[in-house]
């Protein structure tokens, strides 16, 4: 970066400040400064223009400050700033790129300027012209498939590089652009690449009309894979920091989500989002347990000819044979299951196929899978002999990158099969659960494999790091971008109450930070019962519901650790009540009478349990104790010694005990208990407050005696 790019970015940073803010004048300030530290002439021009407009409109507000057309010029004249800072923003971001200046020059040095109209007319022609191709004889047809295919696939590449360095677009633009992504006369693998390229775009830089025209062909669009990449186009594109310039961004937002269907496809969108951002995770268990655990229990092979080692073994030993086949099949049933709640589980495989030329091409990551593909014509050669590469790509569970990665690579992948696998699968006998044949592509699956289209992309893309992550993981944001449920626009709509299934998504996966800012973003007339008992709020959420188990238990507990002790107890009155079978309930109320020193009342619950339960180490920890705080230190030491029996001993067992002893004048065998005690919280430094004072006070033991024990214990 050169002193005068980083000049323009200082600068830059200034001028969007007052931007956010919603002020014109202080906007058009701070971008005369720009542009005196960082000449533009036709910039310069056409921010004399805003701002002798605005000068005129201050004037004619205090002449007559009733008009009411005011605030609609002074946002006009706000998004004309907006627009002039975000094309120098693209600027400064293209010049200090690398992948991207390479782009932006490849595509500039073409000079043939990209009308809509004529980028239009080529996709139908192309359209028209692979359906002519069926009238040709086969060797023609061939031939001139191939070189249509070469020379579209070159032209919806410069297509892509030409929307993704674009700068803001007029509502014309906008207005050609829809039409074009919403035309049944163009091929939908064209659209779905623009609208990648699109989405990149407001990725790179904010810009309304591009943001419009995501929204409006995902509501408007016809092909589901195509409304599917511009809802995903639309969610990471949009960008709060604009509201006060662009308020409509909201509005059409909140028209959107008057829609229970859009609510639920955005709830869907944002629990694959989840699953996305757990991808790494999931690879690692996939490679360390799941893969492992498939390799060491394998008993099955091809049989040769001749009996193997292996054969004998499996005739010997049947029982161990089906034991492997168990096991390995419930491996495979854990990955399996992965995948049907939403795991990424290919990434880990795959993640090392994209070393290919193919993938220097930057819309190559996001081009749908098509066997015409100019760099496929080996494979397609391939699947002539191998038919059943052309069935696994077709309908297997993969993303359009995995599946260009695997024909890439389809001769390591077929060369690596033994022959006899290799002839099944030729004859037709492929696995069905490696495929989905007959299953039509859903909104979920067609989802749900763009987004790992675009996590890979933001992974493994050599030139990755240039460009803004919205799957990077930051040190106070375990989702990145991709939570944006938690947004204000989302707040006390109809999008509300499903809020619920995605905080238990995170939760369940164990995203605490994530579920806990969408926690935080529920209306205050959303927040009911589940809603506190996910914050842990027992009292609010035993408000709402008396009569919930979790309610009343988590309140019950809650006014425990407050030592408000009577009414912790009438509470598990009630869940004993509700619950007789709960031991847990009776045995808390119990040491709700041992900390109000009702003893009797204790012991008496405490009894009964034991004998219910004589092997249970909770009961006699508690009764224990309980027994020494009622003076009985000698009924309770059997307790303790049948603790020590069972070698269900506690690091807190220790201590009691030794006061247990300690009231019973047995100081070796105290002193004894404590060190355990000691040895097990890992507490070595002398600590003058190690013992109970007031409690051994209160028995009888003074300064002087708790003096000996501590040297006792702590020499």
């Amino acid at each position: 970066m050169t002193d005068k790019t980083s000049l323009l970015g200082s600068h830059l940073a200034r001028v969007a400040i007052p931007l956010r803010y919603g002020s014109v004048g202080m906007a058009i300030a701070e971008m005369e400064n720009l542009l005196a530290a960082w000449p533009q002439v036709h910039t310069a021009q056409k921010l004399d223009a805003i701002k002798d407009e605005y000068s005129q409109l201050c004037t004619d507000w205090q002449d007559n400050m009733d008009v009411p057309v005011y605030k609609e010029i002074y946002q006009k004249l706000l998004q004309r700033v907006f627009v002039l800072y975000a094309n120098l923003a693209l600027y400064d971001k293209i010049s200090n790129t690398q992948n991207l200046a390479a782009i932006h020059a490849e595509v500039r040095s073409q000079k043939a300027k990209l009308s809509i109209g004529q980028m239009r007319q080529e996709l139908e022609s192309f359209v028209a012209d692979t359906a002519m191709l069926s009238l040709e004889q086969p060797h023609v047809r061939e031939q001139k498939s191939r070189q249509l295919y070469a020379e579209h696939q070159n032209r919806i590449n410069n297509l892509f590089n030409f929307l993704l360095t674009t700068n803001s677009w007029p509502a014309s633009v906008g207005q050609d652009i829809e039409e074009l992504l919403l035309s049944p006369a163009v091929d939908t693998n064209d659209q779905q690449i623009l609208v990648s390229a699109i989405t990149l775009s407001l990725l790179i830089q904010f810009d309304i009309v591009k943001f419009k025209t995501m929204i409006r062909v995902y509501r408007h669009g016809t092909d589901e894979a195509v409304r599917q990449r511009a809802l995903v186009g639309w969610v990471l594109g949009m960008d709060e920091q604009w509201n006060k310039v662009y308020p409509e961004q909201r509005q059409m937002i909140e028209e959107l989500l008057q829609s229970d269907t859009i609510c639920r496809e955005l709830t869907e969108l944002q629990m694959q989002m989840v699953y996305c951002m757990g991808t790494e995770r999931d690879a690692t268990k996939i490679q360390q347990e799941i893969i492992p655990d498939i390799l060491k229990n394998k008993p099955l092979h091809i049989k040769p000819e001749a009996l193997e080692e292996e054969d004998i073994e499996e005739m010997i030993h049947p029982e161990e044979f089906d034991d492997k086949m168990q096991k390995m099949e419930e491996s495979f049933g854990r990955m399996v299951d992965m995948q049907k709640q939403g795991s990424d589980v290919f990434f880990g495989g795959f993640s090392q196929m994209k070393r290919f030329d193919f993938f220097r091409d930057m819309s190559n990551w996001f081009v749908p899978f098509f066997i015409d593909h100019p760099q496929l014509q080996s494979f397609k050669a391939a699947c002539d002999k191998h038919p059943f590469l052309r069935q696994i790509v077709a309908n297997g569970e993969f993303c359009n990158s995995d599946k260009y990665s695997m024909a890439l690579g389809f001769e390591k992948f077929v060369h690596a099969m033994p022959a006899e696998v290799l002839k099944t699968m030729d004859q037709g006998d492929v696995p069905l659960d490696m495929l989905n044949q007959g299953i039509k592509p859903t909104a979920e699956r067609l989802r749900r494999s763009y987004l790992m289209d675009l996590y890979r992309f933001f992974r493994l893309y050599s030139y990755r790091s240039e460009y803004r992550n919205p799957f990077h993981v930051t040190d106070d944001h375990e989702m990145g971008e991709c939570l944006f449920m938690d947004r204000d626009v989302f707040r006390d709509t109809k999008i509300e109450p499903l809020k619920d299934d995605v905080v238990q998504l995170l939760r369940r996966r164990k995203m605490a930070e994530s579920s806990r800012r969408l926690l935080d973003s529920y209306a205050e007339s959303h927040r009911g019962l589940q809603y506190y008992l996910w914050i842990g709020d027992y009292e609010k959420a035993y408000e709402c519901d008396s009569d919930n188990e979790r309610a009343e238990a988590g309140y019950a507990r809650q006014l425990f650790g407050n030592a408000d002790y009577e009414k912790a107890e009438q509470l598990y009155d009630r869940l004993i009540a509700q619950c007789p079978e709960k031991m847990g309930y009776m045995l808390n109320k119990s040491v709700c009478l041992l900390y109000q020193k009702r003893y009797e009342e204790s012991l008496q619950l405490l009894y009964r349990l034991n004998y219910e339960h004589p092997d249970d180490a909770a009961v006699m920890r508690i009764l224990a104790w309980t027994l020494v705080c009622d003076h009985r230190e000698q009924q309770a030491d059997t307790f303790y010694q049948r603790l020590i029996k069972m070698e269900m001993m506690q690091a807190d067992d220790y201590l009691n005990h030794g006061y247990c002893l300690w009231l019973q004048r047995k100081v070796k065998d105290a002193v004894d208990s404590f060190r355990k005690h000691l040895s097990l919280i890992d507490k070595k430094i002398y600590d003058v407050d190690y013992f109970d004072r007031q409690m051994l006070g209160e028995r009888g033991i003074d300064h002087t005696e708790i003096q000996f024990m501590l040297d006792l214990v702590f020499s």
